[in-house]
């Protein structure tokens, strides 16, 4: 159905269709046209779905949001506080590090190799000789030159090397003014000097006790010649260990060696 527009004073269209969805909007139009009541309610029901859109949240809804916003935030500070923990830790582990490397701190229970050729006579290159025989524990120490240059040096474990180096002493034999030792082969032991002549006439179990006690290293009768060492393993007293041809053999005392008081130690 069609209907003529009659009405001059605004530019309308010259028909209106009334039929479906077009003749919905085109009925409005001319309702509005012909009564100024209508319009006004369009007009005012057209206000009320604008401002529905944005109408202000309630003051549950603020709090709520206001709630999660705080939580949000806390839950953002209490990560940035751990992650600055975290590199605190860090960077403190990394100045501990330098300032040890700075002072050249060794770890406990380790030395350096010229500290330890110092301490038992030998020359550095046997030290790392006793090291490599007996498989001594070693590690890498860092520090800085005075230069400011970063190096490096070998260290060793200090009391696994001492109780080799006792081993070894217990163990070689003399050779006039140095000592052999088949895993050490010819060597000097500065705080170890070779005995030239005896120094008490002994019972045997004074000079098991000597050797025992680490104050002497190898002991004979006066009556032997001067060749003959022994010494008691782990300060035993029945086994004896001396050096034939450069290898080391056990050796048992006779009935009369037990009970002379002729003996001597080194």
């Amino acid at each position: 159905m069609k209907i003529n527009n009659q009405l001059a004073l605004v530019d309308f269209p010259k028909a209106y269709i009334f039929e479906g969805e077009q003749g919905k909007r085109d009925s409005i139009i001319v309702v509005a046209q012909l009564s100024p009541e209508f319009t006004a309610r369009l007009v005012d029901r057209w206000r009320e779905l604008e401002n529905a859109r944005v109408q202000l949240k309630s003051k549950a809804e603020i709090l709520a949001e206001m709630a999660q916003m705080h939580l949000e935030h806390e839950r953002r500070i209490n990560a940035v506080n751990a992650q600055v923990a975290e590199v605190s830790a860090q960077v403190s582990m990394v100045a501990e590090t330098l300032e040890q490397i700075k002072k050249g701190n060794i770890p406990e229970g380790y030395i350096g190799y010229r500290q330890l050729a110092a301490k038992c006579g030998l020359t550095e290159a046997k030290c790392r000789n006793l090291v490599n025989a007996f498989r001594i524990p070693t590690d890498t120490h860092e520090f800085l030159t005075p230069d400011g240059l970063l190096a490096r040096r070998s260290i060793v474990a200090l009391v696994p090397f001492r109780k080799a180096f006792k081993q070894v002493m217990s163990e070689a034999e003399p050779r006039n003014k140095r000592w052999y030792h088949p895993k050490m082969g010819m060597f000097q032991a500065i705080h170890h000097p070779v005995p030239e002549s005896p120094k008490d006439n002994l019972s045997l179990h004074t000079v098991r006790e000597k050797i025992r006690t680490g104050y002497a290293t190898v002991c004979r009768r006066s009556s032997w010649p001067e060749g003959i060492w022994v010494w008691p393993e782990g300060g035993s007293r029945k086994h004896w260990r001396t050096i034939r041809d450069g290898k080391i053999h056990a050796i048992d005392l006779a009935p009369e060696d037990v009970i002379a008081m002729d003996w001597i130690v080194s």
